[in-house]
């Protein structure tokens, strides 16, 4: 969930607070790669200059969602628990269940507002999966496979406005980042309204071995489904995975378990999701 409070740090620069399942999933999939090894190879060579900054963007520029709090507490699991205090709150309603009344609180995370030199083109003036500068490029199906890989199931972009677009043009000088800012629907199961999840590793794990369901004239088929389903995932070819997972194998269990108790997740989710992920680039390795 996202808390309805605004803080700002010792920098008058404004920041909102998310809690909830989102919190691990988010972070995780957000890591500031420029410091985590996590997803670093994602970092990519593209002869398609914008595109590079649109897939990098969405998996490093969110430094942002780091947690910026006190420090950590771990928990009875073992995990790490993000926790801190929010000063001078005051009247809460919807956050009332998540921050104390000294302002204290426990597994959140802090996302910048507004960054200096970049104008934030969102809502209506977002992007389609469907319909952007980068469609049939292998960039933007590395991104969609990226969004399947995590079973982000909240893929809404411009076309779901009236619901708050996932989708953003981060402009600056020079350059259009087209990016996703919202992954916290992500580590659970896929599905509609009443089966999806997030932050589950039991569901993400029984979806795994339908993750990729086949091959059919070049084009690859994945049992994934969200917001937007065949359209978004209907034009990925044989090649764009075959490039994508250059990249992905890098990625050793090791980092992918530093990054999700990075995250916060219990030693048995480290273990659980690294099993499942590693399952899923496999099947991604396996297409020909």
């Amino acid at each position: 969930m996202m808390f309805p409070i605004q803080v700002r740090g010792f920098r008058p620069r404004p920041w909102k607070t998310k809690a909830g399942g989102m919190v691990y999933s988010g972070t995780f999939i957000v890591l500031d790669m420029s410091e985590r090894p996590v997803m670093e190879t994602l970092e990519m060579e593209s002869e398609f200059p914008n595109e590079e900054a649109m897939v990098r963007a969405n998996l490093s520029v969110g430094k942002q969602a780091q947690a910026i709090v006190e420090g950590f507490k771990v928990g009875v699991d073992g995990s790490p628990r993000f926790t801190g205090k929010i000063e001078g709150v005051t009247g809460l309603t919807r956050a009332k269940s998540k921050v104390k009344e000294d302002g204290s609180f426990v597994d959140a995370r802090f996302e910048l507002k507004g960054e200096k030199g970049v104008k934030k083109l969102e809502e209506e003036e977002s992007w389609s999966w469907a319909d952007n500068p980068f469609v049939g490029k292998r960039e933007l199906n590395g991104l969609k496979i990226m969004v399947m890989l995590v079973s982000n199931w909240d893929n809404k972009d411009v076309r779901d406005v009236k619901r708050g677009s996932n989708t953003a043009i981060f402009q600056t000088k020079g350059e259009a980042r087209y990016v996703v800012t919202d992954w916290g629907g992500s580590m659970g199961k896929w599905g509609g309204f009443i089966s999806r999840e997030k932050w589950d590793c039991g569901g993400f794990t029984s979806q795994t071995k339908n993750f990729i369901k086949g091959v059919k004239n070049g084009m690859v088929e994945f049992g994934y489904s969200g917001q937007h389903s065949k359209d978004f995932w209907s034009d990925i070819r044989v090649q764009d995975v075959q490039w994508l997972i250059q990249y992905l194998d890098r990625i050793t269990d090791d980092q992918l378990k530093a990054g999700l108790a990075s995250a916060g997740a219990s030693p048995e989710d480290q273990v659980c999701f690294t099993k499942a992920l590693r399952e899923r680039i496999i099947q991604l390795r396996n297409v020909k």
